[in-house]
């Protein structure tokens, strides 16, 4: 009986052995030769829903995790499958997560981990934290709240060659000390056999010790980024150099801190072949190459005008409330938009996965005005209430894309009243009005550049403010 079972335990590593062996010739011209190649683990935590009201319940980040998934499975060698979404990604649930895969990764595996969802920094410690499906929205208590150091620990332990971790949320930048800087490098051989033969703990974040939208134009870039690399392989590195710019938030990139793993290696996403070799055919009428591997868009517009396909002409006119069916275009995250006769371009209300031999919808609405910005704070005549109340809190400030002009974001009063504002920390003062509502649980409001530059607030930190009705 013990032979039988040496017997078959020497079979099983022979067949591993092989399996490996494999697995590394087929990659042979992006690692090198005689490198083993481990399992490739993909592990998504998403939240939407929560049950504290106290955290705004969110739109996208399922979403982006569902459609980086679908992206991944289609283009990418993927082997083992983890995800938490809503419900399930709660304290407890993150948490055993973490500990089984320490037991189930191997120490030739990378491990790819996406989280989207709020995230919190705690004003009197200055620690960033994530917060799971059913942790309270209590800032003293912080129940069910996971501290980024202990997310960092659980990613360091993991006995994986390569652990590469993208955040999706509030403050996440927090998860870094030290970001990238400097020149990229070039995305050759040479680089790709080098970052793979180290040990690596990586670290994506979607901004810096700031908040996020819901929708993000980071998520955007990065599934674009994924669905279009050129090449065998892709890694954190060229990721970053395409979402790096990504408008709203400062994106950033670096080793984990204080990692005991870390020696400058790289996490590498593999290209299946079948991907990296689908051979080009004539343009579609979109303007892009074409293969087997493509869908159909239907597109309802209340614009009139040409319908663009990732910023390219299709020689399709569409009317005013009318629908069209564009057919030939790739596969992948797609943005569509409609060209109207002046030039303006209007962009659909979101980019959509094209999946093969499927049909996808695109709607295209007129966007609201936005207001213009000006030198001076506005005026508006508004109807001020009895009660003048003051508030207090933590503020950041916005880009000139997300609020234009003397402007603020803030649940605290109701669209268009003009408010005075009060930087706590330089006691300067100015005038803005309310422009929209603030989904970013932790802060008191949003402040436009204008505003906040005149009050000595510095883009990426946080502000103590005061803020009340302004008597005109």
């Amino acid at each position: 009986m013990k032979r039988v079972y040496l017997a078959l335990m020497v079979l099983i590593f022979f067949v591993f052995t092989i399996t490996a062996q494999t697995r590394g010739g087929e990659l042979e011209s992006v690692v090198g030769k005689n490198v083993t190649v481990g399992k490739q683990w993909a592990v998504f935590i998403a939240i939407d829903k929560y049950r504290d009201n106290g955290w705004t319940n969110l739109n996208h980040p399922v979403k982006d995790a569902r459609e980086i998934q679908q992206i991944l499975r289609e283009h990418y060698i993927i082997d083992n499958w983890r995800e938490l979404f809503d419900d399930k990604a709660s304290a407890e649930g993150i948490r055993m997560l973490f500990r089984n895969l320490r037991q189930e990764v191997g120490k030739d595996d990378s491990v790819f981990v996406f989280h989207a969802g709020h995230g919190f920094k705690d004003d009197d410690t200055d620690k960033g934290a994530w917060i799971p499906a059913d942790a309270s929205s209590n800032r003293d208590r912080k129940g069910g709240w996971i501290g980024h150091d202990e997310i960092r620990a659980y990613l360091d332990l993991l006995p994986a060659k390569h652990v590469f971790l993208i955040s999706d949320s509030c403050y996440s930048g927090d998860l870094l000390a030290n970001p990238r800087a400097g020149a990229f490098p070039r995305f050759d051989n040479d680089y790709y056999r080098k970052a793979y033969s180290l040990v690596s703990r990586q670290v994506m974040t979607s901004g810096a010790s700031e908040t996020v939208p819901d929708a993000s134009d980071f998520a955007r870039r990065l599934k674009n980024t994924l669905t279009r690399a050129e090449g065998a392989c892709v890694d954190p590195v060229k990721l970053f150099e395409q979402v790096r710019e990504a408008s709203g938030t400062t994106p950033r990139l670096g080793a984990m801190p204080s990692s005991l793993h870390h020696k400058d290696g790289s996490f590498i996403f593999f290209k299946k072949q079948t991907t990296a070799s689908v051979p080009q055919q004539p343009e579609s009428p979109a303007g892009r190459q074409t293969s087997a591997v493509v869908g159909s868009i239907t597109i309802t517009s209340e614009i009139a005008g040409e319908i663009l396909i990732d910023g390219t002409a299709t020689g399709t006119r569409i009317k005013a409330e009318g629908n069209v069916t564009i057919n030939g275009v790739s596969t992948g995250m797609t943005e569509v938009a409609v060209k109207e006769g002046d030039g303006t371009i209007i962009k659909a209300l979101h980019n959509v996965m094209v999946r093969q031999g499927q049909t996808v919808s695109a709607t295209i609405q007129r966007p609201l005005p936005t207001p213009t910005p000006s030198s001076t704070p506005p005026t508006p005549v508004v109807t001020q209430p009895d009660k003048n109340v003051v508030r207090e809190g933590t503020a950041s400030m916005a880009s000139e894309e997300e609020l234009p002009g003397w402007v603020i974001s803030t649940d605290a009063y109701p669209r268009n009243t003009i408010i005075d504002i009060t930087n706590l920390e330089t006691g300067k003062i100015t005038r803005v009005i309310v422009a929209s509502s603030l989904d970013s649980p932790g802060l008191l409001a949003k402040v436009s550049r204008e505003a906040g530059e005149a009050i000595g607030m510095r883009s990426g930190a946080l502000t103590r403010i005061r803020i009340q009705r302004s008597e005109l």
